[in-house]
């Protein structure tokens, strides 16, 4: 898993400077309980910290959406929407063959929607009016999802 290096800005940046130069010169010579050690004191001063989160992206028309609040999202447009799913590594789909899934002319997307049925994990529905079809996804399950205007 990739993690994300956030350095905190204005925070003493020569302690975090220092502290760099301190964990380049301990890797080359080969301490690497001392590069953990530094690196550790950078993340509990706050002065860096890591992002491994795993939550989807949702954009919707350029704009990146908060994936932690519901979204319901109608069409504006009479062809509705395109919207391009694409899965998580070692999902279900994804072990299955299905790395991206395209979903075209939809006319709404519902995001943190909750399944009454079987499944009541966090759920994002996909529905076109226009086409009489739809289908709900594990929001654990996928990586992003980017919704475009249908030509």
């Amino acid at each position: 898993m990739k993690a994300k290096l956030t350095v905190k800005v204005g925070l003493g940046l020569s302690e975090m400077e220092n502290a760099l130069i301190t964990i380049g010169a301990d890797y080359i010579k080969g301490n690497s309980e001392s590069v953990e050690i530094v690196f550790s004191e950078l993340v509990n001063k706050g002065i860096i910290e890591i992002n491994n989160s795993t939550e989807m992206t949702l954009t919707y028309l350029n704009a990146v959406l908060d994936p932690k609040k519901e979204h319901e999202l109608f069409k504006i447009t009479p062809k509705g929407f395109n919207v391009e799913i694409n899965y998580k590594s070692g999902s279900w789909l994804d072990n299955a063959g299905t790395k991206q899934q395209i979903f075209e002319n939809a006319t709404e997307v519902h995001h943190l929607f909750k399944d009454t049925g079987i499944n009541h994990d966090d759920s994002i529905a996909f529905e076109s009016d226009l086409r009489g079809e739809g289908f709900v996804r594990k929001v654990a399950d996928i990586e992003s999802v980017i919704i475009t205007l249908a030509e």
